[in-house]
């Protein structure tokens, strides 16, 4: 099986890509920077005023290649796109920056250096009533207005302490309703298969009383509570008003989530039984990794940039060391033939295979792509499909039991 999990990873990650910090699309279709004429400025104040915005206007550099690599500095990045090319395609009624995780982002029309429109403020870091529309990435309308001719568009963002990576995306009306309704559907889908594990699983347990049950429960709680605030419907409904929230929950609740993994680890491998001393080893990991992660909140919640930072690079090192150091282990489980192994073995390397993905995603070293981008969700499709699988198989393994009993 793992085999083919492997084969269908290497796959998913043979499609177009780009290695730029910027990419813009024209109705999904892949613009050239600069053919577009587009340009970009950075700067050391987060000031998003007009005023900022005149100055920016004397400091804009011409794009070199279409490959803009910006290295993870602590700046705000401005960019300025000139509408005509747009305007006359039709597909500029409506701008989107397909990241939802921009901690400030603020865009503006301009011609000639003057002030056409100013949109608000808006950004991950911003309350969600900030934000144009009620999605999670940020949409602006033009409206394709012929007033905006010869004129530019402005996006000023600021985003610290992990990859520079906007998104622009100019629609026309009806290729955004489609890409609504499609991601939608999308979200709907492991939104409606995790309830249904839930649901299987609570039956199971309920049945069973199985330890391993109960962690994975837990593990496909947080891991419901990520997929929320990752589509910002956590912010949208449960803390519009407090930004800061959202900044913090969404590393949090991803690193969170090998805690009860650990412990689901343990008992459906029986290592108390089967290896006592890896079963030692793992419950000294869950203990670190709850102090560190307990004082990482608490050092990060009065926004300290600094501090921020290095939980964020601490965190990009322990935890795929941990998954590393459980994916030896699951190997060494399914070498001695312990029940389950086999099933958790491909768990455990889908995990790691995503951590390592988004790691280096983060650095640079590979270019962004619609997997890369998902790659968490590419993960937990195939995890669905064996956590039915291991269903399917612990449910029969009871019912036979309770018919021996009986």
């Amino acid at each position: 099986m793992l085999r083919y999990v492997i084969l269908f990873l290497l796959a998913s990650v043979w499609e177009p890509h780009s290695y730029g910090q910027l990419v813009v699309y024209n109705n999904g279709k892949e613009q050239s920077l600069t053919e577009k004429n587009i340009q970009y400025y950075t700067s050391d104040l987060i000031d998003f005023s007009d005023s900022a915005l005149l100055y920016a206007n004397k400091e804009w550099k011409a794009l070199q290649s279409d490959h803009i690599i910006l290295k993870d500095i602590p700046q705000t990045i401005w960019f300025r796109i000139p509408l005509n090319d747009f305007l006359r395609n039709g597909a500029a009624d409506f701008v989107q920056i397909k990241e939802p995780h921009i901690n400030i982002l603020k865009l503006w029309i301009v011609k000639d250096g003057e002030i056409i429109k100013s949109f608000v403020k808006t950004g991950d870091n911003q309350v969600y009533h900030s934000r144009p529309f009620a999605t999670s990435s940020f949409i602006f309308s033009l409206h394709n207005d012929k007033t905006y001719q010869d004129c530019d568009l402005i996006i000023a963002t600021d985003k610290r302490h992990s990859r520079y990576f906007v998104p622009v995306y100019f629609s026309s009306d009806t290729v955004l309703n489609a890409e609504l309704k499609k991601s939608n559907w999308i979200l709907g889908f492991f939104l409606g298969f995790t309830f249904l594990l839930i649901l299987l699983y609570s039956y199971l347990f309920a049945r069973l009383k199985l330890v391993w049950v109960k962690w994975y429960l837990v593990y496909l709680g947080i891991l419901l509570l990520f997929i929320l605030s990752d589509n910002a419907l956590l912010f949208k409904y449960v803390y519009p008003d407090f930004p800061f929230i959202n900044d913090v929950i969404r590393p949090v609740l991803l690193t969170a989530n090998l805690i009860p993994y650990l412990h689901f680890f343990n008992a459906i491998l029986k290592l108390k039984k089967n290896a006592p001393q890896l079963y030692r080893l793992n419950k000294w990991l869950n203990w670190v990794f709850i102090y560190l992660l307990f004082f990482a909140a608490i050092t990060s919640y009065r926004s300290n940039y600094f501090l921020q930072s290095f939980w964020v690079t601490a965190g990009r090192v322990i935890t795929p060391l941990c998954i590393i150091i459980l994916f030896i282990e699951a190997v060494y489980c399914w070498y001695h033939e312990i029940k389950y192994a086999k099933w958790v073995l491909v768990l455990t390397f889908c995990g790691l295979y995503q951590v390592f993905i988004y790691i280096f995603f983060q650095y640079i070293s590979i270019p962004y792509s619609a997997y890369v981008a998902n790659s968490f969700y590419f993960r937990y499709l195939i995890e669905i499909c064996i956590m039915l699988m291991v269903w399917v198989k612990t449910y029969k393994i009871g019912k036979e039991k309770r018919l021996n009993a009986s």
